[in-house]
């Protein structure tokens, strides 16, 4: 059994965001190739996942399974691993260079990762709902880190006028390319991407950024009065990841754990193009 532990002493959770545990999840799946995994989601102090209205509300034992299933959960004999950087090599490089669709990590550890889990059918019912509903084959799937990662100063946080320019460079390239999905935790990006694109843009209805409530840290997403917020905005995220995966052509951020979960979660492989921002 895999469990989140607490990474720096200024966090008040274990682990770090939603899909930032996947990726540390996917990097320990790699280094324990051979066993049959179960994650736990219910850890002191919580992870940013875990609802415990929810979780009440629902039954559920295990905050993981309000988003994926245990496959194994039914063995026993596990071994009590902790999840951390420094006990988990990040094989994936987070940070280096991005990896792709081909890149051959990736395709190790998405088979290691649905041999030990799977998504809910509830969530997968409803990325599936919303793609038969808007996307097509020929959608391009586009993800875009804001808030408090734009507001951490990092170097390789796109700016709008790039990603601009090279979305109309990759539909240059490729002139069968007939919508925009836009994957992101900054509603202005959407708002921009409707004024310069003749395309129809999709979107979630989901939590975001705006204007008058930034989200400058990491953690400010996960305070709202909306009821079984924690739950929501984690379910929101997995599934903009999940409908990104169903596109063929997908342009990722240079530095995200969404957009490397993308790729890890793509287990029908629909993903034929990835480009990286710039």
């Amino acid at each position: 059994m895999l469990h989140f532990v607490n990474l720096t002493n200024e966090s008040p959770y274990a682990g770090v965001g939603m899909m930032g545990d996947i990726f540390i999840v996917c990097s320990a799946l790699y280094n324990l190739q051979g066993h049959k995994i179960c994650v736990n989601g219910n850890t002191v102090p919580p992870t940013t996942f875990y609802d415990k209205e929810y979780i009440k509300d629902n039954n559920i034992d295990n905050a993981w399974e309000c988003y994926f299933e245990n496959k194994w959960k039914s063995e026993e004999g596990y071994d009590n691993i902790n999840l951390t950087p420094d006990s988990q090599t990040w094989i994936l490089n987070y940070g280096g260079t991005p990896n792709t669709h081909m890149s051959p990590y990736v395709l190790l550890i998405k088979e290691l990762f649905f041999n030990n889990f799977s998504v809910k059918e509830t969530i997968m019912n409803e990325v599936d709902n919303f793609v038969n509903k808007n996307l097509t084959s020929n959608t391009l799937g586009v993800h875009w880190r804001g808030s408090d990662m734009a507001n951490a100063g990092r170097e390789r946080v796109n700016t709008y006028v790039n990603l601009k320019k090279q979305i109309n460079q990759i539909i240059d390239a490729h002139p069968n390319i007939d919508s925009i999905f836009i994957a992101s935790d900054d509603k202005t990006i959407i708002t921009s991407l409707q004024k310069d694109f003749e395309k129809p843009i999709y979107y979630i209805d989901c939590y975001r950024s705006t204007p008058h409530n930034k989200h400058l840290t990491p953690f400010d997403r996960y305070h709202n009065d909306r009821k079984y917020h924690i739950f929501k905005v984690s379910k929101e995220v997995l599934v903009d990841t999940l409908i990104l995966t169903k596109c063929t052509y997908f342009l990722r951020s240079y530095t995200s754990s969404v957009s490397e979960c993308v790729l890890l979660l793509d287990e029908e492989n629909n993903i034929k193009h990835t480009f990286i921002q710039e």
